[in-house]
């Protein structure tokens, strides 16, 4: 299994196999060392990996935003 994982991490570095240590240097950069946010405080943004992307649909529904 973990030369199948290396392997699709290789192709696909964000997909759904990550190793451990790629989760943690994309908690790492996302903490101290993504460049985006060395500008922005207080500002959420949302990472899928090490990459922007955007939070899905339902989770920007302002109505269901103010249900919670």
């Amino acid at each position: 299994m973990p030369v199948f994982q290396n392997c699709a991490l290789h192709f696909w570095p964000n997909g759904a196999l990550r190793s451990y240590a790629k989760s943690a240097d994309d908690f790492h950069l996302a903490s101290f060392e993504h460049k985006e946010l060395e500008d922005i405080q207080n500002t959420a943004i949302y990472l899928d990996g090490s990459q922007r992307a955007t939070s899905s649909r339902e989770s920007r529904d302002e109505e269901k935003q103010a249900v919670l």
